[in-house]
């Protein structure tokens, strides 16, 4: 009798664990995403590319559209790895695409100083870089945060915030 009491405990157990799991687990479209630069909410279309959630769970952001609201500088850089560069200020972040890997550095040259090499900060990144119809993807908090923003997810509304 006990054995069977316990049986049917730990069914019970299964299947709640099992539907949570099932609850938290939906996968969210780029419909569903909300991005949120400042205090205005970007429109994303299929000509700007739209977020979606990568794997490993991270929001992966159309990078051009989310910088320049955020009043960076986009450059692609044609080369072997191909390399995006965002500047924000005197704050770089250089990206390699197919390689997975960046890193940042503070320009703190003078104009018409000697030139000297900015100290960089490697960066790792647990989401590819992604290029689609020709659109460049990111994971959002490690570039942006990079670049000195605030990021929070507010899993209720499915809302990244930038700062």
């Amino acid at each position: 009798m006990v054995f069977r009491v316990f049986r049917i405990v730990l069914l019970g157990i299964v299947l709640v664990t099992s539907s949570w799991t099932c609850s938290f687990a939906q996968p969210v479209s780029g419909d569903e995403l909300h991005i949120i630069v400042g205090e205005r909410e970007i429109s994303f279309d299929d000509d700007s590319g739209r977020p979606f959630i990568g794997k490993n769970g991270r929001v992966i952001v159309p990078v051009r559209v989310i910088a320049e609201q955020f009043e960076a500088k986009v450059s692609w850089i044609e080369s072997i790895p191909p390399v995006v560069l965002i500047t924000k200020d005197k704050l770089n972040v250089r990206l390699w695409v197919t390689e997975n890997i960046g890193d940042t550095w503070l320009d703190t040259r003078v104009p018409g100083a000697p030139s000297s090499d900015p100290s960089t900060m490697k960066m790792s990144l647990d989401s590819d870089i992604e290029i689609i119809n020709g659109r460049t993807y990111v994971p959002v908090r490690v570039v942006f945060e990079s670049l000195g923003a605030t990021i929070s997810w507010e899993a209720e509304t499915n809302t990244v915030r930038i700062l």
